[in-house]
């Protein structure tokens, strides 16, 4: 680039590659603290002179307005994007302490099992002494409860019969609440990447920046994993395919919850007025600043 005479070169250049390099040279100067530029002083003055002579500065301030609103749209999609994985990690660790609460249990069974049938014979004599052992060692402790797939549901369960009460599962509620909570995030991520979507389509070049990108990326990933329900997530399937199997008459502590997590696409698509209001507030925003 130093060996161009941008005074000159700048002359045949159209509006979008002037535009190109000013918002690429700002990024390099955004990602180096300053310490690096893809422009001089002088050439950045000469093509914003050209433009000036050409007319073309108000299209190149309405996508200087486009690119800064794009970086204030990526800080809340960072947070947005934290506050998602961390909610997920909470739900990550519910779903840990089932799956140990079900290996401590077979390991402890079976121990409890061996001990029980050393001084006994009869299979009714072992289970007996087993409930001793359980009850002596509290292997049935409150340390052990709320570490279920499903659980009892809630006090309030005056809605059904007495005869159906033992038949009544509700999904684990910490599980019900954490997964109420990221779906909540999920959806606000969706619509911070829906809105840097709607600055990107408004303006007639790529502008943004390589750290922007890596963050779309990520926050499209993990929020793809979350709809499909994979990787650490995949035991939460079964709520899917066999929730309602369980829970019969059952009141749910969130009446919302499996009808979210069956429907987990749908309801994270955006509707078409949730687009407009977005769209009508950055429509409003530049306006304002134009």
């Amino acid at each position: 680039m130093g060996t161009l005479d941008l005074k000159k070169l700048s002359k045949g250049m159209n509006i979008n590659d002037k535009m190109k390099l000013l918002f690429e040279d700002s990024n390099k100067q955004a990602e180096t603290d300053g310490k690096e530029h893809i422009l001089t002083a002088q050439e950045r003055d000469a093509i914003v002179e050209d433009a000036r002579k050409s007319d073309e500065l108000r299209e190149i301030r309405r996508v200087n307005e486009l690119y800064l609103l794009s970086n204030y749209i990526s800080i809340d999609m960072e947070i947005a994007n934290l506050a998602f994985l961390l909610s997920i990690t909470s739900l990550e660790k519910s779903l840990m302490g089932i799956m140990l609460k079900g290996a401590t249990e077979e390991i402890i069974g079976e121990m409890i099992y061996d001990l029980a049938k050393q001084d006994t014979k009869t299979e009714v004599e072992i289970d007996r002494k087993s409930k001793e052992l359980r009850k002596k060692y509290r292997v049935d402790s409150v340390l052990f409860k709320g570490f279920d797939f499903f659980d009892a549901p809630i006090e309030d369960d005056s809605s059904f019969p007495d005869e159906f009460k033992n038949d009544n599962l509700q999904p684990n509620p910490d599980i019900q609440r954490f997964f109420i909570v990221s779906y909540l995030h999920a959806k606000k991520l969706k619509k911070k990447l829906f809105e840097m979507e709607y600055v990107v389509k408004k303006a007639p070049i790529d502008f943004l920046p390589k750290w922007n990108k890596d963050l779309i990326s990520e926050s499209e990933e993990v929020l793809l994993s979350f709809v499909n329900l994979d990787q650490t997530l995949r035991p939460l399937r079964i709520y899917k395919d066999y929730g309602e199997a369980f829970i019969n008459m059952a009141k749910l502590s969130n009446p919302e919850f499996l009808d979210i997590i069956k429907n987990l696409p749908y309801k994270l698509t955006l509707t078409n007025d949730e687009k407009e209001g977005l769209e009508v507030r950055i429509d409003k925003h530049l306006k304002e600043n134009l």
